[in-house]
């Protein structure tokens, strides 16, 4: 079994200071509403207003897709700092094992 190095909280503080610089009115008025339709286009993502939580595991598979790849590519804006807090794709499939195996 290969074990996966998580990102601790030091680490995370660290990209919080060090991260790409964003205005925030940027990053909530261009690249999150751009990133979010872009994904929606690609993975062909159409909700159903009736039927919140989907069903469809097309549908279910599309959306877990494009969330991923949406914080890889986008990451978490920081608003303390006025940065972008990134992770690789492995990093947060490593951190979502890591609470699958701890019951969360």
């Amino acid at each position: 079994m290969t074990y996966k190095q998580r990102v601790g909280v030091f680490e995370a503080f660290n990209r919080a200071k060090t991260g790409p610089k964003v205005p925030e009115t940027e990053w909530d008025n261009k690249i999150i509403p751009g990133n979010l339709a872009r994904l929606k286009e690609k993975y062909n993502i159409k909700m159903d207003k009736k039927q919140i939580i989907p069903t469809d595991p097309v549908l279910i598979n599309n959306l877990f897709k494009a969330g991923l790849e949406m914080l890889v590519e986008t990451g978490v804006y920081c608003i303390d700092t006025g940065r972008v807090i990134k992770w690789t794709e492995e990093e947060v499939l490593t951190a979502r094992e890591t609470l699958a195996v701890a019951g969360h």
